[in-house]
This record gives structure tokens, C-alpha cells and sequence, in this order.
């Protein structure tokens, strides 16, 4: 499962303003509620953490193409902060638009990038997913 956090959106299939994300998930359709750990991945809900999310988390089949949501500038991020229990998983990015998506940031968890680090554009292919639960 691949895992995105938007700012401010509160849903993105539908919005018509975000491109693909994952390859096997052509409408951006949300991780389901509750999901195998008991947490959701829609707006302001609660994660496997126990934090509480203001962004979604996208399905994403493992090894399934990731592309960047919004242009910008992707760095790379740890979204379970070395935990070893989640070593597999604890790879993403997090990349802080530019353009019209100024001012907001993504967070993608649970994929392992092509690169890590620099300028992306909005539908660029940026690694493949990873099954956080495996």
C-alpha cells in the first residue's frame, strides 16, 4: 500500500486537478476504512500510529508504478522514522510544490524512488510501490 498525504484535500478522485499517482490505480481511489491494520486513509482520520492525518492515502498495489502528484521539489523522507518493524516500508519522498501548487506538500510512504531528490513534474514516474503490510 502506498500511502499519500495532501495537504488540504479532502478528496482527490473526482477533484479532476491531480494526476495519477499510482499505475495501479488509475482513479486515485483512498485506501480503504478501516483498512488490514484497523486505521483509514480518508481526510482527518485516524493511521496505525494513532496520528491523525490532514490528507488521504492513495491505493497503490505493490510494484506498481508511482508517479508525483504536483511539480516541485521531492527530498527524500522516512514517513515511519527507521522503526525496524517497518523497515521495508520506511522508504518515501515528500516533494514541496511549485507552480500552482505552491505552498502545499505531499507525502508519499511505502516506495522505493528511482532517485532521491531534485525537481519533479506533476505525472513523473518516481519509483514503484511497496506493500507496507508485507
Amino acid at each position: 500500500m502506498l500511502g499519500a498525504a495532501l495537504a488540504a484535500a479532502i478528496a482527490v478522485h473526482g477533484l479532476g486537478c491531480m494526476v495519477k499517482v499510482c499505475g495501479g490505480n488509475e482513479k486515485n481511489d483512498l485506501r480503504r476504512c478501516p483498512d488490514v491494520d484497523g486505521s483509514c486513509g480518508n481526510y482527518h482520520s485516524e493511521r496505525s500510529n494513532g496520528e491523525i492525518v490532514d490528507g488521504v492515502d492513495i491505493r497503490c498495489p505493490a510494484n506498481a508504478p508511482v508517479y508525483a502528484p504536483i511539480e516541485g521539489e521531492m527530498y527524500f523522507w522516512r514517513p515511519f522514522g527507521g522503526a525496524t518493524d517497518k523497515a521495508c516500508a520506511d522508504h518515501g519522498a515528500r516533494i514541496e510544490g511549485s507552480g500552482q501548487w505552491q505552498g502545499y506538500a505531499v507525502h508519499i510512504s511505502s516506495v522505493k524512488l528511482d532517485f532521491y531528490g531534485g525537481k519533479v513534474t506533476a505525472g513523473e514516474e518516481i519509483g514503484k510501490a511497496v506493500d507496507r503490510f508485507g
